[in-house]
């Protein structure tokens, strides 16, 4: 385990096929006690790798990552969806986002799409 807080004060999401959040969550019972960035982070990479993976493909953010880098195809495609900062929860634990499309496109290792035998699963908001 790494990164800040060693992943012990973290987000977490998940979103359907169409973008919208239909699940986040923190690590800690004490939503004040998560660092809050971390939870835009979580729904962008919800959102971006549900965004890049298909049935036949499945791209998580850290792989899209070298493809995102000056000189390579997919250069500066992180600022074409900016993160919807309406689908953010406060830190008193009001729901944020659900049925929302976050939005936002990010390149760092932790997003992953959901699959089943195969597919990718559709989950319901």
């Amino acid at each position: 385990m790494g990164g800040l807080f060693l992943g012990t004060r973290m987000w977490g999401a998940v979103v359907n096929r169409d973008g919208e959040v239909c699940a986040a969550a923190t690590s800690t019972s004490d939503p004040g006690q998560v660092w809050p960035g971390s939870q835009a982070i979580a729904k962008a990479k919800a959102y971006t790798a549900n965004a890049f993976s298909i049935d036949v493909l499945a791209l998580s953010t850290a792989r899209l990552y070298t493809f995102t880098q000056p000189g390579h195809s997919l250069w500066s495609l992180g600022q074409s969806n900016l993160f919807n900062p309406d689908a953010l929860a406060g830190t008193a634990g009001r729901p944020g986002g659900l049925n929302q499309i976050a939005g936002g496109l990010i390149f760092f290792g932790g997003g992953v799409a959901l699959y089943r035998d195969g597919k990718v699963v559709v989950p319901s908001g």
